[in-house]
């Protein structure tokens, strides 16, 4: 089986390193479940310049059974590789192509409960903290304005804060938030790595966390002691694997499967109800 992975990132720095612990986790478990069903995995990671150049590399291997495309999305080449007969998952993305199966986490509703659990603790003023490269997510930010409807409330457009998934990019999202109006009370980040970063700014500023400012996380690298919802990486491996499997066994009858990976609600230590609501429990 072919695996390929794609970096979107031009140079090396913290956004590279916060995206590596999801992307190895699915390596993981895509190697090890290939090796329990008796496959070798050929692994290859290259700059999504050369995407089509590396897919084209692995299909000249006339042993290759299957293929796992990581991060990427081409509609061009999936067709391609439709018409090459050989069973294909997209992994982290999904896609319409036909015959192409997917396997990705559902982002869609990890937002959607982050916003309730927020809104359950009190929370009536929930910011978005989203990556800049706001076209590799398109769901994280539908989940969350439809979080905030089902919770009734209200959708400010500044509210949703596009930055980069780094200490420099913390900087500047906390000076956002705190020039917003009134302060919220709430602060949801793309993921873990940006949470931690979001918290070191806001306590640096003498700001308390949670007492002060909720921070919730949307998985990936382990941060001690920071509530976020967790998705199993591993397990997407995994099941992009068993796809295959399943695939191979049956090339005429198997249909298209297009899995989502759940989000769980992981309690740590940075998220309570606001200072006003505690008040008036008081």
């Amino acid at each position: 089986m072919g695996y390929l992975q794609a970096d979107f990132l031009a140079a090396q720095g913290q956004e590279e390193v916060a995206n590596r612990a999801i992307s190895g986790l699915m390596l993981q478990g895509a190697l090890a479940e290939a090796g329990r069903a008796g496959f070798k995995l050929d692994a290859e990671h290259v700059p999504h310049t050369r995407w089509r150049q590396a897919v084209q590399h692995l299909c000249e291997n006339a042993r290759l059974r299957g293929l796992i495309l990581t991060s990427y999305n081409e509609e061009k080449l999936l067709r391609r590789l439709i018409a090459l007969g050989l069973p294909t998952v997209v992994l982290d993305e999904d896609t319409n192509v036909p015959q192409i199966h997917s396997v990705r986490d559902d982002c869609f509703e990890g937002a959607r409960q982050a916003v309730l659990y927020l809104a359950k603790l009190g929370h009536q003023r929930i910011v978005y903290a989203h990556w800049q490269r706001a076209d590799m997510n398109r769901w994280r930010p539908m989940g969350y304005r439809r979080g905030l409807r089902d919770a009734g409330l209200p959708h400010r457009r500044h509210w949703e804060i596009l930055t980069e998934l780094t200490e420099a990019g913390a900087r500047r999202l906390i000076d956002q938030f705190l020039g917003l109006k009134p302060r919220p009370t709430a602060l949801y980040c793309f993921n873990n790595t940006l949470a931690h970063f979001a918290i070191k700014e806001l306590q640096r500023r003498d700001l308390r966390v949670p007492d002060e400012v909720s921070v919730l996380g949307a998985g990936g690298e382990e941060i001690p002691r920071l509530t976020c919802y967790r998705v199993d990486f591993y397990q997407m491996g995994r099941v992009a694997v068993q796809i295959l499997l399943r695939a191979l066994a049956d090339p005429d009858g198997h249909a298209p499967e297009h899995y989502l990976a759940p989000h769980v609600l992981h309690i740590g230590q940075t998220t309570a109800a606001p200072t006003s609501t505690r008040s008036k429990k008081g």
